[in-house]
């Protein structure tokens, strides 16, 4: 990445407003959202995903939230 400047803005006033400036920010570039189960599911139930690209990593110690609830995935056309 030499050359590229990455940054970084937190918000704290919803999901929704974060996409919104994080597109205005963007301009004509794509916005890439990087976080957790909640950050996920409030980004599905706020209809705010294009795509979604999963990384599965084993849980070594203690309980995670539930990634996908049977809500979450009535409501994708899932693509291979």
């Amino acid at each position: 990445m030499i050359g590229t400047e990455l940054f970084f803005t937190f918000v704290t006033d919803g999901i929704g407003s974060a996409i919104e400036k994080a597109k205005a920010a963007a301009g004509d570039k794509y916005v890439t959202v990087i976080g957790g189960a909640n950050t996920a599911q409030q980004l599905m139930q706020a209809g705010l995903v294009d795509e979604l690209v999963v990384g599965i990593m084993p849980v070594l110690l203690g309980e995670g939230l539930r990634f996908l609830s049977i809500w979450a995935l009535s409501q994708f056309v899932w693509k291979e």
